[in-house]
């Protein structure tokens, strides 16, 4: 269970990747190290040729340094305060243009980047008014392009238009429907429903686009040990990283299945943090204690 001061949260782990997000044949992952690093799998590549990059530089797709699975692509971002700096990412999402948003969780901001790394925008600010930020941690961004972060320590999600305009926010500190203590993730389906990951209340909540509750599971249902990081598939099931397994649901919370153990076998983890399921239905996970990330084909029950 997480405390209200999150100095050093489960999901900063040093060295390893925090999130990923699978766009097309592009690996997004987010580093300790204040970066954002971009990663092509080797069966992707068209020819492009392979060199080693220098520490914080912008690396473009004809330059890469590749092993047998996969190629870096870029990396952009480093500690500080300014434009295209970082203080403690955790969040990831990518729009359906391809630009790129960041929560900037310590400085507490989202930063938008188009593919490449060069900055768009960013906004936040630490408070508690609309449009500021206390600790934000999962983002998700929905069809039409508009920005869902979870705002983790003010126990509310804010949604906003691509470029940073407050829309909409939901949810205070409690146990009640709609109520939060401290939301860490959040993910869109198709049809624009939202999901957060409640995870000292050991639930996931559904709502509308607009923050109407429509239902929610875990304590009483399928209960969780650690629930963390939360994605949704193209067929609107949701997945859920809880401690060492992974849970998978219908989009009303009814149990499809579940897999893995402690351990650090193949198909075994060490505290999982995050998910996310690419266009193929195939299944990525952050084996946090195992410095890994985890692939599974497409699971059924």
């Amino acid at each position: 269970m997480r405390v209200e001061t999150k100095t050093n949260p489960n999901r900063t782990i040093a060295l390893i990747v925090l999130l990923i997000v699978f766009l097309s044949v592009t690996i997004f992952t987010i580093t300790e190290r204040h970066t954002v690093i971009a990663f092509k799998p080797t069966s992707n590549l068209t020819g492009e040729s392979t060199s080693t990059p220098q520490p914080h530089q912008q690396i473009s797709p004809g330059s890469m340094t590749c092993d047998s699975q996969l190629c870096f692509v870029r990396a952009w971002g480093y500690e500080g305060t300014g434009n295209g700096q970082f203080n403690g990412t955790l969040g990831i999402a990518i729009d359906p243009s391809g630009d790129t948003y960041v929560t900037d969780t310590d400085n507490n901001l989202v930063q938008k980047f188009t593919s490449n790394g060069t900055f768009i925008t960013k906004w936040g600010g630490a408070g508690t008014a609309d449009g500021q930020f206390g600790y934000p941690d999962g983002v998700a961004v929905d069809s039409s392009g508009d920005v869902y972060v979870a705002d983790s320590n003010n126990n509310r999600i804010q949604k906003f238009t691509s470029d940073g305009t407050f829309i909409t926010k939901w949810g205070k500190k409690g146990t009640a429907d709609g109520q939060f203590d401290l939301p860490s993730d959040v993910a869109v389906d198709s049809s624009g429903n939202v999901y957060v990951s409640d995870i000292n209340n050991d639930r996931i909540q559904k709502f509308t686009s607009n923050g109407t509750f429509i239902t929610k599971w875990g304590a009483g249902n399928e209960g969780f040990f650690d629930l963390e990081g939360i994605a949704v598939d193209s067929s609107g099931d949701v997945y859920a990283a809880d401690q060492s397994r992974i849970l998978k649901f219908t989009s009303d919370g009814t149990l499809i299945t579940k897999w893995g153990e402690e351990g650090n076998d193949e198909g075994e983890f060490n505290y999982v943090t995050d998910v996310a399921v690419d266009s193929s239905g195939d299944v990525y996970v952050s084996d946090s204690g195992n410095n890994r990330i985890q692939v599974f084909g497409q699971v059924t029950g």
